[in-house]
């Protein structure tokens, strides 16, 4: 992705993410490592643009698709984390909910920090250290919202309504425990 911008650059990656669904249907491998590679790109972009601008990650006017697949970011980071013991996943599922700043509804980000920080729990990590190293550039609705999640011991799977699981492939996931 060229350096064009937080709004356009989330938005084609979206774009070439519904693509790569189309194109590569049969291969489940492949789509998930082209997912991947979309989401280090997009990552990598914001990065550079926040860096290079002295702002922060935060989409300004995301829309709801937008902000739906942010929230999928986070939550495929905190299953496929856990699969591949992998924490730096955790902390491009924490960039996506920092880059959609909590403005579409702040509850689901909170879900979505309930799984990242099982997931790291279950890494024996917390969301704490990857938090710091992203904190400088994240929105204040955002930021305000994972200092108040991390602030609190409450926050459980069970809080949440969901529970550790298998998929029908017999591999780790979350589920809405009702």
């Amino acid at each position: 992705m060229a350096q064009i911008g937080k709004e356009r650059a989330l938005s084609e990656c979206i774009s070439a993410v519904t693509q790569s669904r189309q194109d590569y249907r049969g291969n489940p491998d492949m789509l998930r490592q082209i997912y991947w590679d979309l989401v280090r790109a997009l990552v990598s972009t914001i990065l550079t643009d926040a860096k290079s601008s002295m702002g922060n990650v935060a989409i300004q006017s995301s829309s709801a698709e937008e902000a739906s697949f942010l929230f999928s970011i986070a939550r495929s980071a905190a299953i496929t984390g856990v699969r591949q013991c992998n924490a730096k996943l955790l902390e491009f599922g924490l960039f996506a909910l920092a880059m959609e700043n909590s403005q579409h509804d702040y509850r689901e980000s909170l879900i979505e920090l309930t799984l990242l920080n099982h997931s790291a729990q279950k890494l024996g990590g917390s969301l704490a250290e990857p938090f710091a190293r992203i904190e400088p550039l994240c929105g204040q609705a955002f930021h305000e919202v994972c200092q108040g999640f991390l602030a609190q011991n409450w926050r459980s799977l069970d809080s949440m309504g969901y529970v550790e699981s298998e998929d029908r492939n017999g591999q780790f996931t979350y589920r809405q425990a009702w």
